[in-house]
């Protein structure tokens, strides 16, 4: 096996290989945790210490040069042998040398064996070419084929536990994503690009996920090469457009993979799943049965079958319950329950059904066992368990139910409260800028919380001439302790925090009212904050939680920088990203950024080393903004990388590992490092395409580097994206009016005039805070036959928005570039997705007629 940094998980898939292993070769690829002291404890293990190099084969490999024994069992860190399949697995090491076993590799999920399903050769023997080959999701099938070894399926389980925390599963898919795209057999081989689209997929980025399992469909032979890559690949492409909402295109690919094998329990299912959410449900319901009745498939592809079933379940009852079919619904719900009696769901399905049927006591037998399980089931599962006491006629419950439902759904700090609004802010000598940010939330609040820090000017008369409450708190350098201060002191049931240099407009303002008197009372809310000088036409946006319930556990960390989301995180508190807006005045110059950041920098370096517990990736990120702001260029790409390692390593802040390259290259960028800026950013943009920031920094670095024309089309292509929630500092309005810059001097000097003003009017529109699309430029440099200008932009266009008009509008431009086979397979995508779209259909046919196609 091979680690890095698993004290978490490592002692426990060791006991577990213990009873059947004589020998564990652990190759350690420099952990910095507990790790190795954990291994120190068990005398069967013998670790090996290599350099990571980004290669899994490798690193494997290393291993299996120390391996003794007659067999070899290649293990997960993550993974676990259960106890009943240990004889099992010693009854296999009797069998001859001339085979290899694959076992069924379990995901789990809350501890338990229902995730997806896969077969894996796991058990090999011990021979000087059986070596895996792949840097990642690494095989050693390759070699067992060459040495012509028979492979033989078992049923002996592993079960794999790294794929329950979703950050680390997405961490994970990013990591794999950076190595397949660099994997020299991609093209070839069906398994690469299969393994390309689920990266694409988990990190939900489906438009891309969708071409790269389409690469698996363009290989030759791709169904003879790998059957189940192939057909998985058919059904991957389903779910792609299913995610997208397109329900019919996905429909499409999963009647196609339906036809391929008409007993397969996946496509079965998701042909189901696709006509239920399209409200097709007479079609679904015959589907979703014969889904119920299909077993698991043995394949090399992960197969969902517990999770397939448990959604089976519920949407069948779902369907049953609204065609008031109550003994059906009754039946299924109940083998809901036998069948998967840890699912909370199953309580309220049989409640729910009994209520319908007038079986009160049973009804609410079910409704409370559910509840007892999760007070937060749903709003829904306590109407239901209050009218069942109703109809039952027992008053004095239906009240206490009413009561408890209440006191479960309300935050922690506002049960019995008619204040509904709490805004709680913190300051010290802000004259300058406080009554323009309370006049702008004048009729907004309940309840007005200011902890005063210190003031010696007119602040705190100002505060309560707006009828604030001031609260007095000694500055003790933590801007945490202040903030909760006023977290403590606010009696509403929602709190929004403002800084006394905020401004709300009237539009968000009045946003902000009728979400708190709508909102659900357990998610918190992220509104688009935007540091600028002109009431918020210009300036860098970024995301922020602003709004959240108020519950006594919900509490800022940080000494600077403060963030409440550990806490949301704690109480798994769901956070949404509104597109309100709050106007942050307070960063004016140079010299009071400088200042702020000398402090900032002060107070993370003391929160790091006086309380190591609660540092983070963010904290790590935010010393390297504090050193650049600073011009400390070393230390800044020293705290950015350390942000980075920090974030892989712990599976925390992940947009981190998309921001901090960015940062790196633009710190080596203003060192005059060109070329390492430049090799950062040009992998970087093939992974990470649509974010803005990248684009920017890459489009000065080769204005930089003196290639106009290539600046020219990344330029470009900053006129697509709009203002967008993003957790990364983006000012949109002067990125554009930069872009139009340089493209209008680009243009002028070589001698299109014309095209030069209109790019420099359209520059000015996005000055005075006027949208302007990408489109508008494409079709400018379209109709000047700058062909090789438009294509990027329209590309980009298309990943923002996959609509009907990017897609024809590039498909044109391929054509006039003489990219035909681009151009007809685009057309062709875009005449199943948009038939409603006359002149695209049209121009694909032409097209197919044109090349004598049918």
């Amino acid at each position: 096996m091979i680690v890095k940094n698993e004290e978490a998980n490592i002692a426990t898939a060791i006991e577990s290989f213990l009873p059947v292993a004589d020998e564990i070769i652990v190759n350690d690829t420099g952990s910095t945790d507990g790790t190795l002291e954990i291994l120190q404890r068990y005398p069967k293990v013998k670790f090996i210490e290599n350099k990571w190099e980004n290669d899994f084969s490798l690193a494997r490999n290393q291993s299996l040069e120390h391996a003794t024994g007659t067999w070899i069992l290649f293990m997960d860190a993550d993974d676990v042998i259960p106890e009943d399949q240990v004889e099992s697995l010693k009854q296999l090491t009797q069998q001859d040398l001339d085979r290899v076993f694959s076992f069924e590799v379990i995901n789990t999920q809350a501890g338990l064996a229902i995730g997806a399903v896969f077969s894996q050769i796991r058990m090999f023997p011990n021979h000087p070419e059986l070596r895996f080959r792949r840097k990642i999701h690494e095989q050693i099938v390759f070699a067992v084929q060459n040495l012509g070894l028979k492979q033989v399926r078992t049923d002996v389980q592993i079960w794999h536990t790294g794929y329950e925390d979703e950050e680390m599963r997405k961490q994970k898919a990013q990591r794999n994503l950076d190595l397949l795209l660099l994997e020299p057999d991609r093209g070839k081989d069906p398994v690469i690009s299969t393994q390309l689209g689920d990266s694409y997929a988990i990190l939900e980025q489906h438009t891309q996920a969708i071409l790269a399992y389409k690469e698996v469909l363009e290989i030759p032979n791709s169904k003879q090469l790998n059957y189940d890559a192939w057909q998985t690949s058919i059904l991957a492409i389903g779910k792609s457009f299913f995610r997208l909402k397109e329900y019919k295109e996905a429909q499409a690919w999963y009647k196609q993979a339906l036809e391929n094998d008409k007993n397969s329990l996946e496509a079965t299912f998701h042909l189901g799943e696709a006509h239920y959410f399209d409200n097709e449900h007479a079609i679904a319901k015959p589907l979703l049965y014969k889904s119920l009745e299909l077993g698991v498939e043995k394949s090399t592809q992960a197969q969902n079958y517990n999770v397939i079933r448990m959604y089976v379940y519920e949407f069948l009852c779902n369907i049953l319950y609204r065609e008031k079919e109550y003994a059906a619904a009754l039946e299924i719900a109940k083998k809901f329950k036998e069948e998967f009696p840890m699912v909370i769901e199953t309580s309220f399905w049989l409640g729910k059904i009994f209520l319908a049927r007038r079986q009160y006591a049973k009804a609410i037998y079910y409704l409370e066992q559910g509840i007892a399980k999760d007070e937060l089931l749903s709003r829904e599962a306590w109407l239901a368990l209050i009218t069942a006491y109703e109809l039952s006629g027992n008053h004095i419950k239906m009240q206490e139910a009413k009561t408890r439902m209440e006191r479960a759904l309300a935050p922690d700090n506002a049960e019995d409260t008619d204040i509904l609004l709490s805004v709680c802010m913190i300051v010290k000598n802000e004259e300058k800028y406080l009554s323009k940010c309370l006049e702008a939330i004048t009729g907004l609040w309940d309840e007005l919380i200011v902890v005063d820090t210190g003031s010696t000017d007119n602040t705190v008369s100002i505060a309560q001439s707006f009828g604030a409450k001031v609260v007095q708190f000694p500055w003790v350098n933590d801007f945490s302790a202040a903030r909760n201060k006023s977290l403590a002191e606010a009696q509403g049931k929602w709190i929004f925090w403002l800084d006394a240099d905020d401004v709300l407009l009237a539009a968000d303002k009045d946003a902000i009212k009728k979400l708190v008197e709508s909102a659900v009372a357990n998610e918190a809310y992220s509104f688009l904050i935007k540091n600028s000088q002109d009431i918020g036409l210009t300036g860098a946006v970024f995301n922020q939680i602003r709004l959240f319930p108020n519950n006594n556990q919900i509490r800022f960390e940080g000494r600077v920088h403060e963030q409440v989301m550990p806490s949301l995180q704690k109480l798994k508190i769901p956070v949404k990203f509104l597109s309100i807006k709050v106007i942050h005045t307070g960063y004016t110059d140079f010299a009071t950024i400088k200042e702020k950041q000398q402090r900032n920098l002060k107070l993370l370096e003391k929160d790091i080393v006086l309380d190591p517990k609660n540092v983070n990736a963010m904290k790590y990120y935010t010393m390297g903004n504090a050193y650049l702001d600073l011009g400390e260029y070393e230390n800044a790409i020293k705290w950015y990388s350390k942000s980075m390692e920090r974030a892989e390593k712990v599976g925390e802040d992940q947009h981190l590992l998309k921001m901090a390259p960015v940062k790196i290259a633009e710190v080596k960028a203003q060192q005059g490092n060109l070329q390492e800026a430049y090799d950062i950013l040009s992998q970087y943009i093939q992974r990470n395409s649509l974010l803005p920031a990248a684009r920017l920094v890459f489009a000065q670095i080769l204005k930089t580097m003196d290639l106009p024309t290539d600046a020219a089309h990344i330029y470009g292509t900053l006129m697509c994206f709009q203002e967008e929630p993003t957790l990364t500092p983006v000012d949109y309005v002067q990125m554009k009016v930069e872009a139009c810059k340089f493209l209008s001097v680009y243009w002028h000097e070589r001698q299109q005039v014309a095209l030069a003003v209109d790019i420099l009017k359209m520059g000015l529109a996005v000055g005075k805070g006027e949208i302007v699309h990408g489109a508008s430029l494409a079709a400018l440099y379209f109709d000047l036959e700058l062909y090789e200008y438009t294509e990027p932009i329209l590309a980009t266009a298309t990943m923002i928005e996959a609509n009907a008009e990017n897609t024809l509008a590039l498909a044109k431009v391929y054509i006039m570039s003489n990219k035909i086979e681009e151009s007809l397979g685009l057309l062709e995508m875009g005449a199943k997705k948009y038939p409603q779209n006359e002149e695209l259909v049209y121009l694909y046919k032409e097209l197919k007629s044109d090349l004598g196609l049918k």
